[in-house]
């Protein structure tokens, strides 16, 4: 479905509108990690919350350009992340787009961009 989006620019001025493929958006938002999506066990203690997100958060921070996080980037950052707060505990591969990454980009958008 096509959608037409009206924009404004920084002038607060009225642009044509624009075609935006709305399912696709749709589709995007609907990726989104939730905690019921997580591993078993690793939020028992609020481990994934209070520890696992700012381990997370710490390592992004102290990269290269802590705005704007390549996928690849932020993979290795979780994986190092996860080993430090569930080590052997509770063992888990990291990719793009599982559950823990999708769980983490969108609770981290409101901080970093992963791109």
């Amino acid at each position: 479905m096509i959608g037409k989006i009206e924009v404004a620019d920084s002038d607060n001025e009225e642009v044509d509108a624009e075609e935006v493929d709305v399912e696709e958006q749709t589709s995007k938002a609907s990726q989104r990690g939730t905690n019921k999506d997580l591993p078993p066990r690793c939020q028992d203690g609020n481990r994934f919350c209070h520890h696992f997100i700012p381990t997370f958060l710490k390592l992004a921070a102290a990269g290269d350009n802590p705005w704007v996080i390549e996928d690849q980037e932020a993979v290795n950052m979780l994986q190092t992340a996860w080993k430090k707060v569930y080590g052997k505990d509770i063992e888990l591969v990291v990719m793009v787009n599982n559950s823990v990454f999708l769980n983490v980009s969108c609770t981290s958008k409101h901080v970093i961009y992963l791109n």
